[in-house]
């Protein structure tokens, strides 16, 4: 899931997260889906036992039922993990700061929206 040469955004949704906060969880994944769309790739990391619902998915959704990959990452409530294409660490925050994480990407990435074609 790491490899290669683009970005990964692990979407977490807590411990206990669930349908409740998939919604937000979800709109964060297509926005950066459709400003990165081959830069950067979010996996939803659902932590305990969420009860799935009929939303469909268009990322890559991870189940993490003993929340094995929430404690190796420290979550304890939604957040946002960025790594870098070295494996580095390039942006940890909260659901809330997904504006922060999208100006940040927009400083060091060229987005879908930023590329103009003359007409």
């Amino acid at each position: 899931m790491l490899r290669g040469t683009h970005w990964t955004l692990l979407i977490f949704s807590g411990r206990d997260g669930g349908p409740a906060d998939s919604g937000d969880l979800i709109e964060v994944a297509h926005e950066i889906t459709a400003r990165f769309p081959d830069t950067v790739k979010p996996h939803l990391i659902l932590g305990g036992f969420p009860i799935a619902d009929s939303a469909p998915y268009s990322t890559t959704v991870l189940l993490d039922p003993m929340n094995h990959a929430h404690d190796h990452f420290g979550v304890k409530d939604a957040c946002l993990y960025l790594i870098r294409p070295d494996l580095y660490l390039g942006f940890r925050g909260k659901l809330n700061d997904a504006p922060r994480l999208l100006e940040y990407l927009d400083r060091l990435l060229v987005s879908r929206e930023s590329i103009r074609i003359p007409s």
